[in-house]
């Protein structure tokens, strides 16, 4: 057994051992070799240490604070039992290898995947005669269920994850029975190979009954014909969760305009696709999907602990200990006064019709309350409903009357809008540069108000977190294919969607 030494990576987050096994085989096989992938999660826990001196004449107050670093390593193990062997292979016959057992395990909270390639990316797929390489057994290229299907001089594998009472080929789940041909190893840690088991939490042990077969011609010429057959055991990667990402990280996952990443809301697990606009700026490009009735705290939520501590149950936002409760989603609402809506059409982005969810918010819910009180035209409520890290966007077109140029106005301009109020233009618009079926994906939404929906209108609908001229209205993003308009204005208890974007 050979091992290479493994240092904690801290550039990238990753560290890869890669043990290996391999032996001649005689006749007609395959030699294992086991490659181990292990992934490295690393957390950060902040402890708040706070003391308090008791009152004196000048009362005073002292906080220290402390960080304190850990790392957790998750492990992931494989063994092969053995080698590939076919014995006594004569011409004109067809015959299987023994059987091997593969055993991987992992306590990685997302699971693993367990992944079979042949040869290598500077080699071929073949069994090739270990002194004449003219002489080879090619590797299947479909499926065949007995090793009399064979065409002369074959070669196939075949795998069972129940024992040996069912012999199967193709990734995990398929249901051809018998053998098929392994792709060529592409030297990427088995993301070209046939998944044998993929699991999505901890295992204590998954065990893999592997074999392969063959049949030679009448005329092969005797001897051993070798390659080797590559078995990759790979721990998932955990999510990446909007909360927990720097602007750094960002940057490095998305570098370039367009670039864009899948991310996770820690509050309901769903997965969110996040671009790099033409603005340079990190943008969810479908809607916030957070559902009626759930709870949020200055952890997980832009808002701090200040606000909701002394927060006050009112206009349908209600406070749970150090949380504050969106209401529940409902088909009422929309239609009057300031208070706060939330309808949701599933609360699930896997259950979304395209182009995305359609989720709305009265503005009261998108601020979680905090813009309530503005009257002053071009003022930015302080908080939302996005995740920590995460904002909803300005409005504003221009500077003349105090006014301002906000998020949505950088971003219509980015791509090439002249935009000073309303812009339209059949072939130059926001819709045309940023909009559905684009490199960006920027997708409508619709709105929902008076217990109607429209998402058939073909515009987009985005609330800012900026105030209009009263408290009634609030501004938002307004685009179809024809116009854009970075501050439009609504009643404020009109349900628009919500696109959140990373604070910088």
């Amino acid at each position: 057994m050979k091992k290479s030494n493994c240092k904690n990576n801290n550039m990238s987050g990753s560290c890869r051992v890669f043990p290996s096994h391999s032996s001649t085989l005689r006749v007609l096989c395959g030699s294992p070799s086991k490659r181990v992938t292990r992934s490295w999660l690393a957390a950060l826990l902040t402890l708040l240490l706070s003391s308090v001196v008791f009152n004196s004449a000048s009362a005073l107050t002292y906080q220290n604070d402390t960080d304190v670093d850990f790392t957790i390593n998750p492990t992931i193990s494989m063994t092969v039992s053995g080698d590939l062997i076919i014995d006594n292979l004569t011409p004109g016959s067809s015959s299987d290898s023994n059987i091997i057992t593969v055993n991987a395990a992992t306590n990685a909270s997302h699971g693993y995947y367990l992944v079979a390639t042949v040869g290598t990316s500077s080699t071929n797929a073949n069994l090739n005669h270990s002194s004449n390489s003219s002489y080879k057994f090619t590797n299947l290229t479909t499926n065949k269920a007995t090793l009399s299907g064979f065409d002369d001089n074959q070669w196939g594998y075949s795998y069972s994850t129940d024992n040996g009472a069912n012999w199967v080929s193709g990734s995990q789940g398929s249901t051809d029975t018998g053998y098929n041909g392994l792709p060529l190893d592409g030297n990427d840690s088995g993301a070209t190979g046939i998944t044998l088991i993929d699991t999505t939490s901890p295992v204590a042990n998954n065990s893999v009954k592997f074999k392969i077969g063959a049949k030679a011609s009448n005329t092969q010429p005797s001897g051993t014909y070798t390659n080797t057959i590559n078995f990759y055991a790979v721990t998932h990667q955990a999510p990446l969760y909007m909360q927990y990402v720097s602007s750094s990280t960002l940057a490095t996952l998305m570098p370039n305009v367009n670039d864009s990443t899948i991310l996770y809301d820690i509050r309901d697990n769903q997965e969110y696709t996040v671009t790099k606009l033409a603005d340079g700026k990190y943008w969810m490009t479908k809607n916030l999907n957070i559902a009626g009735g759930t709870a949020l705290s200055s952890v997980d939520t832009d808002v701090d602990r200040v606000y909701i501590d002394n927060f006050t149950t009112s206009n349908n936002l209600t406070k749970t200990n150090n949380t504050i409760v969106l209401p529940e989603s409902s088909t009422t609402g929309f239609n009057t006064n300031n208070y706060s809506y939330v309808y949701n059409t599933g609360n699930n982005t896997d259950n979304c019709a395209d182009p995305g969810c359609y989720s709305y918010y009265s503005w009261d819910a998108a601020t979680l309350g905090s813009g309530r009180s503005i009257s002053t035209d071009n003022t930015d409520a302080p908080y939302s409903i996005c995740p920590k890290g995460w904002k909803l966007p300005t409005s504003g077109n221009h500077l003349d009357n105090g006014w301002k140029r906000g998020d949505f106005y950088r971003l219509a301009t980015a791509y090439g809008v002249n935009l000073e109020n309303t812009y339209s233009n059949a072939t130059v618009t926001f819709y045309n540069n940023a909009g559905p079926n684009t490199a960006a994906n920027f997708l409508l939404d619709g709105y929902y108000i008076n217990s109607e929906f429209y998402k058939g209108k073909a515009s987009g609908f985005i609330w800012s977190s900026t105030s209009s001229d009263n408290t009634n209205r609030a501004h938002y993003l307004a685009f179809s294919a024809g116009s854009v308009n970075s501050a439009s204005r609504d009643d404020r208890y009109t349900g628009f969607s919500i696109r959140c974007l990373a604070r910088e």
